[in-house]
């Protein structure tokens, strides 16, 4: 699978989910790696027992640690033309990073 960078180093949103998962998580920390139509996804998952609050994961701007992360990690996601999405946010959270694959599905 390869991705288009802009600029460059490619984008760190995956490294800071990661480190999220590790600093806020519990337990193993798991990252798959798929290809979806013209996405390259990566999934990370922890056995943490979620994300508090709303619901609304790295939405709150944070408390001065939580949150920030993955405000960041979505901003630069949107910066390549991808998105952050949290499709489970309760016990062993995941939070997929979508970019758009560098041949498209051409």
């Amino acid at each position: 699978m390869a991705r288009r960078a802009g600029g460059r180093r490619p984008p760190a949103a995956h490294a800071i989910l990661v480190d999220n998962a590790h600093r806020h998580g519990a337990g193993a920390v798991t990252v798959g790696v798929r290809r979806v139509d013209a996405w390259l996804v990566l999934d990370v998952a922890d056995e943490g027992s979620g994300f508090a609050g709303d619901g609304q994961a790295g939405t709150n701007g944070g408390d001065g640690e939580h949150g920030i992360g993955l405000n960041l990690a979505r901003s630069l996601a949107h910066a390549e033309g991808g998105r952050l999405l949290v499709p489970s946010t309760g016990a062993r959270p995941v939070v997929t990073l979508m970019l758009p694959a560098a041949d498209r599905g051409e």
